[in-house]
């Protein structure tokens, strides 16, 4: 075999060297060559006369080499036969060392037709893993939008047939939804086909696997935990999952808990950044239907809230009409007595007439402040002037 600067005997017969410079070989030249390199005599070829292993050791006088070609066609080394005499070789003899050298040919090129092929299958073998995994990865995505764009499912509807998904594709038979406040892990939602934590379930959020993913801030993952990094952790050494994947999830920009799936049994193989990819689709779609219920909720809850306002602001105005009357009674019930010289009082009944008009007028005053001051509360305009009192005066 010759490459730049050397030849190395890979197989040999009869001769002790290993390896020679290329710039003193016979090979270096029949490589050169298509045909057959034959030298009869060294000793009266002007190109090998003086050569070092001409002229000394080993005293080469003939040499017939046949070029060895590679798959591609490229001359790679020789098969050669080398002698310390002069040799007169017949067509036939050089035909049968192109013979030889064709076999050699043909086993150093079927074995790399054996690794091609190999390298083939291994490639076939990935483009269809990637075919595979580009089929689950549309699917999923169908069943997504099937799933969250279906007006007919309530929220628990929704997510439990996301969380029967994720344990499809992932092959992992418990799944979770966490809610997480400090330090404690509170299940929301589960779904396993037995066994499975019901909701409000509480765990230390230390003890859970879910720890890691919160750190990690990103989706994480371990095909088996008791040939990891995190064989001693407590949710190992309590519930013995193997297989776990999670991703954080975050509701209204802020954290809410995590979606993972985990089982018993190792997995196979570790989970691929197409795993996470996905699960970390699923975990954004789970975050809005979460998201879109809690302002579902809200704003429920404003326009009861709302609703009750105005309930008792009707209350408010019917009980304030009526107290408005009382006092606009007395001032016009005695208005017409007053009115008509022949139907004045005298002036004592007069006196308490005036008094009592006086009475409804300060109330009707003092209803008509209260109503002002309730319309600057609304406006966000009062101004309130804290005055000494005396509290026993008062309380009587």
């Amino acid at each position: 075999m010759v490459d730049t600067n050397q030849q190395w005997f890979k197989s040999k017969q009869g001769l002790d060297a290993c390896e020679t410079p290329r710039d003193i070989s016979f090979c270096g030249h029949a490589i050169l060559n298509h045909d057959i390199f034959y030298i009869p005599n060294a000793l009266d070829d002007p190109r090998f006369s003086d050569n070092p292993l001409v002229t000394g050791p080993p005293n080469i006088r003939s040499y017939a080499g046949a070029p060895l070609k590679d798959i591609a066609g490229n001359n790679i080394g020789t098969l050669c036969v080398i002698d310390m005499e002069t040799t007169h070789y017949s067509a036939d003899a050089l035909h049968a060392l192109r013979d030889l050298a064709d076999c050699v040919e043909n086993e150093f090129n079927q074995q790399r037709l054996i690794e091609l092929t190999h390298t083939l299958s291994e490639k076939k073998a990935a483009l269809k893993h990637s075919l595979d995994s580009m089929n689950i990865y549309n699917r999923v995505l169908e069943e997504l939008h099937t799933l969250t764009s279906d007006p007919g499912l309530s929220l628990d509807e929704k997510i439990h047939a996301l969380l029967m998904l994720g344990r499809h594709t992932f092959d992992l038979p418990l799944a979770i939804i966490s809610h997480i406040d400090g330090d404690t892990y509170t299940v929301k939602y589960s779904s396993a086909p037995v066994d499975a934590p019901p909701p409000d379930t509480r765990f230390n959020l230390g003890e859970t696997y879910c720890s890691h993913t919160l750190s990690a801030d990103k989706p994480t993952g371990f095909h088996h935990a008791g040939n990891s990094t995190i064989a001693n952790h407590p949710c190992y050494q309590q519930f013995g999952l193997e297989s776990y994947i999670g991703t954080p999830l975050q509701v209204s920009g802020k954290r809410y808990g995590t979606l993972n799936f985990s089982s018993p049994e190792p997995k196979n193989t570790a989970f691929t950044e197409q795993d996470f990819t996905l699960l970390q689709l699923i975990g954004q779609w789970v975050s809005v239907e979460i998201e879109r219920a809690n302002t579902t909720s809200e704003l429920l809850a404003a326009k009861d809230t709302a609703e009750a306002h105005n309930r008792a602001k009707s209350e408010f105005l019917n009980v304030m009409s009526h107290e408005l009357r009382t006092p606009l009674t007395v001032i016009l019930g005695y208005l017409p007595l007053l009115k008509k010289e022949k139907t004045i009082p005298p002036p004592a009944l007069l006196m308490n007439i005036a008094k009592d008009m006086e009475t409804a007028g300060q109330q009707l005053m003092a209803m008509i402040n209260d109503l002002l001051d309730i319309s600057k509360i609304e406006a966000g305009k009062l101004t309130l002037c804290p005055e000494a009192v005396n509290i026993k005066q008062l309380a009587q």
